[in-house]
């Protein structure tokens, strides 16, 4: 399996399609378990950066990415969350893509960068400024 049929696999089976099934004024949060290192794109083997669905608080986020429903006190106080909307992300020309797996409804969501066809060519690595522009649309962090 490559990696695009990974990622299409993870696709929601929403009516309104994975894309569409987030609104604009819907909010996403990034998660960082080391303050002021939030992942300005793909790592090597991926095609997108990890978004949660909602304003998510630390603890929640860091429960949901590691699977411990009691996950230590310093690692949580190490952790930071920030918060964007999915407007804010297509607006600076991004697509936010609900990718919830096997999770019905989950929150997982996928940010991909695509000049084509974001669900069949993503784009990685991004274009080096890219990341500087992800950055930009978030507009508050909580925690550490």
């Amino acid at each position: 399996m490559t990696v695009t049929d990974d990622f299409r696999r993870k696709l929601c089976k929403c009516d309104d399609g994975p894309i569409r099934c987030l609104k604009d004024d819907d909010f996403a949060t990034q998660l960082s378990f080391k303050a002021g290192t939030f992942r300005r794109g793909p790592r090597a083997s991926e095609l997108d950066v990890s978004l949660l669905r909602g304003r998510v608080t630390v603890l929640d986020a860091v429960r949901y990415v590691t699977g411990d429903r009691n996950p230590s006190e310093r690692k949580v106080a190490a952790s930071q969350v920030r918060f964007t909307t999915i407007g804010a992300l297509r607006r600076a020309g991004f697509t936010a893509v609900h990718t919830p797996g096997r999770i019905r409804n989950g929150p997982h969501i996928s940010v991909v960068w695509s000049s084509e066809d974001p669900l069949v060519k993503p784009v990685v690595p991004w274009p080096p400024d890219l990341g500087s522009v992800f950055d930009g649309c978030f507009n508050e962090v909580e925690g550490a």
